[in-house]
């Protein structure tokens, strides 16, 4: 694998950790499929530790097994009788003595030591008649410490967090626009297209990646079928997939370049789709101009497989 620079590498590590915050992951996961050699990558970082669970794995089991034949190796133990009235030998009550001498001895570390006695008779008076001092306390700067003051708890109460005037006060996420919820209502139905074309050699992404949509493993399969090759059969079926994965997961702008390469592949049969889709995810980006060029373009096809549905969805927008 090509050397990457750490703060890449760290990045990739976090987006498989699930480390990332929204915003983050719809930026990594745009620019996935924006950039062939970053979703190689992606996809080598996951199947490395893949790999090394499955090595990991196959030590302990391997380590079990020898632990266990080194066990039916040993013989097996057999008490001793005693022999004659010699009671048995019984463990447990070592244990309590060891646990009663050292409590005993805790007993005896934490008990303080008796005053050692006066020198002399006088001495001793003058202790007994000495009264005990109390602690000095020192009274506050500009005041003098009268009789009649007592230490008390000076303590300031804790004011809080506190607002600072130039601090900029935390902005609300904004709420999705009615474009928006429209194109994520009407995405919602958006089947993936799962009558796989498979045939093509073991282990290429768009097989790895049919296996993953079959699953519905959908964050998994996204950078596999950005690594679908141009000269792969199942290329524009790879792209409509994953721009459909990122428009259920309402990330509209990452959805566009998939589905514009569908929509623009009048060769295949999947391009109608690839129209309709596309326009929802202008709708939902908020580019209102290619929605609605995209509209028209559908509306002067005759006979559009989704010349209905965007009839639905145009009269919804325009009661809205």
């Amino acid at each position: 694998m090509a050397k990457i620079n750490t703060e890449l590498h760290d990045k990739i590590e976090a987006y498989l950790d699930g480390q990332m915050s929204e915003p983050e992951r719809q930026a990594f996961e745009q620019q996935i499929g924006q950039d062939t050699g970053l979703a190689e990558l992606v996809a080598t970082h996951r199947l490395e530790r893949e790999m090394m669970a499955v090595l990991l794995e196959n030590d302990l089991r391997q380590e079990m097994a020898e632990w266990q034949k080194e066990k039916d190796r040993l013989p097996p133990l057999v008490e001793k009788k005693s022999a004659g009235n010699r009671p048995p030998f019984r463990p447990w009550l070592l244990v309590l003595a060891a646990l009663a001498l050292s409590a005993l001895a805790l007993w005896w570390l934490r008990v303080p030591a008796p005053a050692p006695p006066p020198k002399d008779k006088e001495q001793a008076e003058q202790q007994l008649e000495k009264p005990a001092e109390a602690p000095e306390t020192s009274p506050p700067a500009g005041q003098e410490a009268g009789p009649e003051d007592e230490p008390e708890n000076t303590r300031p109460e804790d004011p809080g967090p506190v607002a600072r005037e130039d601090m900029p006060a935390p902005q609300q996420p904004a709420a999705p626009s009615a474009d928006q919820l429209l194109a994520a209502e009407f995405s919602r139905n958006a089947g993936l297209s799962f009558d796989f074309e498979r045939g093509e050699a073991a282990a290429t992404p768009w097989d790895s990646a049919a296996v993953l949509l079959q699953k519905e493993d959908f964050e998994q399969a996204l950078p596999l079928l950005a690594r679908v090759p141009p000269s792969s059969g199942n290329f524009t079926r790879a792209r409509l997939n994953a721009g459909l994965i990122h428009l259920q997961n309402g990330n509209f702008p990452a959805a566009i370049p998939f589905l514009k390469t569908v929509a623009e592949n009048k060769r295949n049969r999947l391009w109608p789709r690839g129209e309709y889709y596309l326009a929802l995810a202008y709708l939902g980006a908020g580019q209102t101009q290619d929605f609605e060029r995209m509209a028209k373009q559908i509306q002067g096809f005759d006979g559009h497989p989704h010349e209905e549905d965007l009839k639905r969805l145009l009269s919804r927008r325009e009661g809205s």
